[in-house]
C-alpha cells in the first residue's frame, strides 16, 4: 500500500492532470486520488475492465488474444483468442468475475491508460448510424482500499473496501436504421439482438422493482447479474441517459427517456462501507475458501459435477422460487384462456341472436309488401 503522506503535492498536480473537456471515467479518477492524497492513511487502488460481448465475458485488460481483439472489420471477431470468464456467486448474495486480471495503479494517468487500452480492445464495427458502434457492454471497476490504525484493545489495523463500477452500456439499436437487417444473419445481426436482449432484461428488472414483484429476473442476463448490486442492492447508483436532437432519432429519445424515468423510481438501500480488522477480512476470505473448496472435494469425489450442499440448498431455493413462478403463470394463463373461451361463446350467442333477428325482420318485411299489395288491389 502507498503511504497518502508520502506523495508531494507536485507530483500529484502533474501526474493527475486532466483536459478540462475530460469525461465521466477521468473526473471520477482525479476526485479519488484527490481524496487519498489528502489523508493519512494508507491505500491501495486496483482497477479491472471486463467487456459483455454476446452474452460472454471477457477480459479487456489481458493480453491474450489481443491481436483479435481490436477495432474488427465490421462484425466482430466472436471470441477467438480470448478466454471466456464465468459469473460466480461471492455468497454475499453478489456476483464475482472468474480470473480478471487486477492492476493497481498509483495515479490517474496509470489508470486512463488502463482504461484506454481496454476501451481500443472493446468490440466495435462501423454502422449506418455510427462509424464506431460498441457491440458490447462494458464494466470499469476502481477498487480503493484504506488501512488505518485501530483504535480498539485488539490493535488490529482496520481495512476498508469500496468500489466503483462505471458502466458503459451499449444502445438499443433499430436493425433496420442500422443496415443489419440489409446484411442477412450475419454476426452483427447477432450482436443487435444479443444487446437488445439485455437491454430488455434490464427494462424488466426495473420495471420489478419500480412495481415491487416478488420476483426480479435477475438471473435471465449476464448484465443483470453483475449489474445486481446496483438495482435496489447496497450500491448509490446514477443513470446517465443520452440522447440525440435528431427528429429520425425521435423513437430511441422518447424510449430512452422513458426507461430513464422508471429506473429513477427503483429505491436502492446504501450502506456505509464497514470497517474490518485484518483478523476478521482474513476469517472472511478463509470461509469463503472453505466454500469453494468443498465444491471442489464435492465436483471431484463423483462422476459428473456436483456441489456442496449449502449450494445445493441455494440452487434448490432459486429453482423452487421459479416453479412458484410458473405456477402463477399457468393459473393465469388457464384463467384468460377459460375467459376467452367465454367470450367467443358469447360472441357466437351474440351472432345467432343477430342471424335470428334478421331473419324475423326480413320475414316482417316480407309480409308487409304483402299487406300492403293487397291494399292496392282492393283499391
Amino acid at each position: 500500500m502507498e503511504r497518502a503522506s508520502d506523495t508531494p503535492d507536485a507530483s500529484l498536480a502533474s501526474n493527475d492532470a486532466i483536459p478540462t473537456n475530460a469525461g465521466i471515467v477521468p473526473r471520477a479518477l482525479r476526485q479519488i486520488f484527490s481524496h487519498l492524497a489528502n489523508t493519512t492513511t494508507e491505500y491501495s487502488v486496483k482497477c479491472t475492465f471486463l467487456e459483455l460481448y454476446n452474452e460472454e465475458i471477457t477480459d479487456l485488460l489481458s493480453d491474450d488474444g489481443d491481436e483479435k481483439s481490436a477495432e474488427s472489420s465490421g462484425v466482430g471477431d466472436d471470441l477467438r483468442g480470448k478466454r471466456s470468464h464465468r459469473l460466480m456467486e461471492d455468497g454475499r448474495g453478489g456476483v464475482s468475475v472468474e480470473g480478471l486480471t487486477e492492476v493497481t495503479v498509483k495515479n490517474v494517468q496509470d489508470a486512463l491508460r488502463l482504461a484506454k487500452t481496454g476501451s481500443g480492445r472493446r468490440k466495435k464495427a462501423a454502422t449506418l448510424c455510427n462509424k464506431h458502434s460498441s457491440r458490447s457492454h462494458s464494466v470499469f471497476s476502481i477498487a480503493v482500499t484504506t488501512r488505518s490504525p485501530s483504535v480498539d484493545e485488539e490493535g488490529e489495523d482496520l481495512i476498508k473496501i469500496g468500489k466503483l463500477n462505471l458502466v458503459d452500456l451499449a444502445g438499443s439499436e433499430n436493425v433496420g436504421k442500422s443496415g443489419v437487417a440489409d446484411r442477412g444473419a450475419t454476426a452483427r445481426s447477432r450482436e443487435a439482438g444479443e444487446i437488445n436482449k439485455s437491454l430488455l432484461t434490464l427494462g424488466r428488472v426495473v420495471t420489478a422493482l419500480v412495481d415491487k414483484l416478488a420476483h426480479v429476473p435477475y438471473r435471465d442476463s449476464k448484465l443483470t447479474r453483475l449489474l445486481r448490486d446496483a438495482l435496489g442492492g447496497k450500491s448509490k447508483t446514477c443513470i446517465l441517459a443520452t440522447v440525440g436532437p435528431s427528429f429520425a432519432s425521435v423513437e430511441e429519445t422518447v424510449a430512452t427517456a422513458e426507461y430513464a424515468s422508471r429506473a429513477r423510481s427503483v429505491r436502492c438501500k446504501p450502506e456505509v462501507n464497514r470497517r474490518v480488522t485484518k483478523i476478521r477480512l482474513v476469517r472472511e476470505l478463509q470461509k469463503e475458501v472453505q466454500r469453494l473448496s468443498a465444491d471442489l472435494i464435492a465436483t471431484r469425489e463423483k462422476n459428473g459435477v456436483f456441489v456442496s450442499p449449502k449450494t445445493f440448498e441455494a440452487e434448490q431455493s432459486t429453482k423452487k422460487q421459479r416453479e412458484e413462478k410458473i405456477s402463477v403463470l399457468e393459473r393465469s394463463l388457464k384463467d384468460k384462456e377459460a375467459r376467452l373461451a367465454a367470450t367467443l361463446a358469447q360472441n357466437e350467442a351474440y351472432e345467432r341472436a343477430k342471424e335470428d333477428i334478421q331473419a324475423r325482420v326480413a320475414d316482417a318485411e316480407t309480409r308487409c309488401a304483402s299487406l300492403m299489395e293487397k291494399n292496392k288491389q282492393r283499391e
